[in-house]
């Protein structure tokens, strides 16, 4: 595993990178210069600073999804969201086939940062990057 920082308009994120995929991107207090060798995680640093720039808004960082069945619908109903939409917890929900699971699926969002606009009953989440 290799791991990276990145000091970003959303605060200090830490990456890591397991098998040439990103496996996770934390917030993190600490920052720490590294020199990552990973290919993918060097694209992974370049694509985040060029979003933040707002120069770029689709990925090609290759990742890894991790987490349950249910976890890994929602991540991919997620990644199908276009740059600058707004959703609702309600619409995933009822993209992956659970409508009635908004609930549990904003819990899972949260606990894997996924970066994303979701509009939650009344209120903005913001989320960091996810995997």
């Amino acid at each position: 595993m290799e791991i990276a920082y990145l000091k970003s308009l959303v605060g200090n994120l830490k990456i890591s990178s397991s098998n040439g995929k990103i496996c996770s991107i934390d917030f993190c207090d600490e920052f720490v210069k590294t020199s990552p060798k990973d290919g993918n995680l060097k694209l992974c640093l370049k694509e985040l600073e060029m979003y933040f720039a707002g120069k770029l808004t689709k990925f090609s960082t290759k990742f890894e999804l991790q987490g349950s069945q249910f976890e890994q619908k929602v991540y991919k109903a997620l990644l199908q969201i276009p740059y600058g939409k707004i959703v609702t917890y309600k619409q995933i929900a009822e993209i992956i086939g659970s409508p009635n699971a908004f609930r549990a699926q904003k819990c899972k969002c949260k606990k894997q940062n996924p970066y994303h606009h979701t509009l939650s009953q009344s209120s903005w989440s913001k989320f960091a990057w996810w995997i």
